[in-house]
């Protein structure tokens, strides 16, 4: 996509989602089932790129669009139940994610310290613990001092960011009622005076249902679309998809219906909400027809959030970018390659195009690595 704007300073804006990170491989001398990231050295050397070279001197923004780190996939903390959202477990699950992940923090910094570098970073539902004070105070202790000003964590429940008025970051959770996080409810204190971090019910489905079962089928947040994934499941492996499917039912029925059914008397109201509450398998397409509806300044979308790689077009003149996920991924759907091990990004590009406009170009990549000859491709060839 490429349009014209009124002069603006240049800069570059590399944008990523959705990468995962957990306690590394290996917990101790046991294997990571729910590590899902392995590809610290190539995200190392995206940033680099963008960092040295022909982009040492210019003006680089990395925008970390949700989900950078996973709270939600790192159990090997042993607290009680009441504790494992309190600030101390949140602690030593960020300390084991960043010990299994020094090379992709250690990428972070050497792309800050270059000049004109600097990193906005949107929280998304896995790694809502960072509104956390101390939590969030550790995580930028692992940065130089110097290094420090240089990031920016947005963390409100709507967050977005803008690096042009015409274009908006979202994670894009915050759709999903399941998913979303509100701000002013999600810090309690408990009676010993230590803060806790309230979440979101889909992050307590993630940790008590999904988890377990991925000990079983570590492939199981990896498969889309989530229908076919069941009728697959029914044909090959019947009874742990069963067990799925039953283990899902429960926990929506004791978890939402039943605290629904006490906090609102009135039937009608609980349809409503449970109905809302569903909005969790609307596709993308309805999301973005709401959004652009409703913002008519605003010529392209970027989120994350649903892993679901797309760039699409309006023929109304907006774009969409789903800038999808660093994981494995697995497709049932035909037209769709079975099996995806992309590393995309988002970059917009603002150039000089004469005294009184600038050129902004935004599109969607897929990172080789340096040692290509072309480091990266466009989606669009990809296809």
């Amino acid at each position: 996509m490429k349009f014209l704007r009124q002069k603006t300073e240049g800069k570059v804006v590399l944008s990523v989602s959705d990468l995962h990170l957990g306690a590394g491989p290996f917990v101790g001398e046991r294997d990571n089932l729910l590590e899902e990231f392995h590809r610290d050295h190539e995200f190392a050397l995206l940033l680099e790129h963008f960092s040295t070279g022909p982009y040492y001197s210019k003006r680089v923004e990395l925008v970390i669009n949700g989900d950078f780190l996973d709270f939600l996939a790192v159990p090997y903390v042993e607290v009680f139940e009441d504790q494992y959202w309190g600030q101390r477990a949140s602690l030593k699950r960020l300390a084991l994610m960043y010990q299994g992940h020094k090379t992709v923090f250690e990428g972070l910094i050497n792309f800050l310290k270059q000049p004109d570098k600097t990193i906005v970073y949107l929280l998304g539902n896995h790694d809502g613990e960072l509104i956390l004070p101390s939590v969030l105070e550790q995580f930028y202790n692992y940065f130089p001092p110097e290094l420090r000003s240089q990031i920016c964590i947005l963390s409100h429940s709507n967050a977005e960011y803008r690096p042009l008025p015409e274009i908006v970051f979202k994670h894009g959770h915050e759709y999903e009622m399941a998913n979303y996080r509100n701000s002013d409810e999600a810090i309690l204190q408990g009676t010993d005076g230590e803060l806790h971090y309230n979440p979101p019910w889909g992050s307590y489905y993630v940790v008590r249902v999904i988890n377990k079962f991925k000990v079983v089928n570590p492939h199981i947040q990896s498969v889309r679309p989530i229908k076919k994934f069941i009728i697959h499941g029914m044909i090959y492996d019947t009874l742990n998809t069963l067990r799925f499917i039953l283990a899902n039912l429960a926990y929506f029925f004791m978890v939402r219906f039943i605290y629904l059914f006490k906090s609102r008397r009135k039937f009608k109201d609980l349809i409503r909400y449970v109905r809302e509450e569903l909005v969790m398998f609307r596709n993308d397409h309805q999301i973005i027809e709401d959004y652009f509806d409703n913002n008519d300044e605003v010529k392209a979308l970027v989120v994350g959030h649903s892993h679901g790689l797309l760039y699409k077009q309006f023929w109304s003149g907006p774009l969409f970018i789903n800038t999808g996920t660093w994981m494995q991924m697995h497709n049932l759907d035909f037209g769709r390659p079975v099996s995806s091990q992309a590393m995309p990004f988002a970059l917009i590009v603002v150039s000089d195009h004469d005294s009184n406009q600038s050129m902004v170009e935004l599109g969607l990549y897929h990172w080789h690595g340096r040692a290509s000859n072309a480091p990266y491709v466009s989606y669009a060839t990809l296809a």
